[in-house]
C-alpha cells in the first residue's frame, strides 16, 4: 500500500475516479480566535495491491497544537476495494469533508491519517494571524 497524496485543500471532489483538488494549503491566518470553521476538506489518494486484502478502515483527523482533536467526529470510514484481475495495483481516491472544525489557538496542528489504526500521514497545518503589512 502507498499513500499517493494526502493534503487539506479548499475543496475536493472524485468525479469517475478523477479528482479535482482546489488550493491544496498548510497555513491559515485567522485574525480572532476561538473558531469554529465550517469545514475543512481533505484528500488522500491510496494505492492498494492484492496482499493487502479487500478492505481497510481509514480515519482523518485535526489535532490542535496539545494533541487534543478539533473535530466533534473525526472521520472514519471502512473502504472495500479490488485489485482487477491481471492488474499489480488498483488507487482509491478519499474526497473528505471535515465538519465544525474548532480552532482554539495559533501554532501547529496535525492533519493526520490513519489506516488500519496505524497513522501512516502526520502534516503540519500552521494557524496563524495574519501579517499586518
Amino acid at each position: 500500500m502507498d499513500i499517493e497524496m494526502f493534503s487539506p485543500c479548499d475543496y475536493v471532489q472524485d468525479v469517475n475516479g478523477k479528482m479535482i483538488i482546489i488550493n491544496p494549503f498548510d497555513h491559515y491566518q485567522i485574525p480572532q480566535l476561538p473558531i469554529t470553521l465550517p469545514s475543512i476538506c481533505v484528500v488522500a489518494r491510496i494505492r492498494i495491491r492484492p496482499s493487502d486484502g479487500n478492505s481497510m478502515s481509514i480515519g482523518i483527523n485535526i489535532l490542535d497544537p496539545e494533541g487534543n482533536s478539533t473535530l466533534q467526529e473525526p472521520a472514519e470510514m471502512i473502504a472495500n476495494y479490488q485489485v482487477p484481475p491481471g492488474s499489480e495495483s488498483n488507487a482509491f481516491n478519499i474526497p473528505a469533508f471535515l465538519l465544525n472544525v474548532s480552532l482554539k489557538s495559533y501554532g501547529r496542528y496535525s492533519v493526520i491519517l490513519t489506516v488500519k489504526g496505524q497513522e501512516m500521514r502526520n502534516l503540519p497545518l500552521f494557524v496563524t494571524k495574519p501579517v499586518e503589512n
